[in-house]
């Protein structure tokens, strides 16, 4: 619903040439104080998703929470699910450090999934 604010929706929209075309009012939500709603900002964000290989939200879906998403893709092919890690915005830092071990669970998935 909210894709510009959870890191799973960004995800998937760093996959777009143009993210505004899933949303047809051309207009994005601002849920909580640090929510991007501007889309220069939206996609500088898509950017790093990009290069990171991974999205993140801390604050922007709700206050206090935090989450990352790793895509399940096969090799070449568009993400086509996400492992999602999530938890209080206090502990991103930690949760981070798992990126790793997400990626090797979605490594593991695609096959099994698609």
């Amino acid at each position: 619903r909210y894709l510009h604010a959870s890191a799973a929706g960004k995800l998937f929209l760093s996959q777009l040439d143009d993210f505004l075309s899933v949303r047809p009012e051309r207009t994005l939500k601002k849920l909580t104080p640090r929510t991007m709603t501007t889309p220069d900002s939206v996609e500088d964000d898509l950017k790093e998703v990009r290069t990171r290989g991974y999205a993140v939200q801390v604050d922007e879906l709700a206050e206090g929470r935090c989450c990352l998403a790793v895509p399940i893709a096969l090799p070449g092919s568009a993400p086509r699910g996400a492992v999602c890690l999530g938890g209080a915005a206090e502990r991103f830092d930690t949760i981070t450090t798992h990126v790793p071990a997400a990626q090797q669970a979605a490594a593991q998935l695609a096959p099994l999934l698609f």
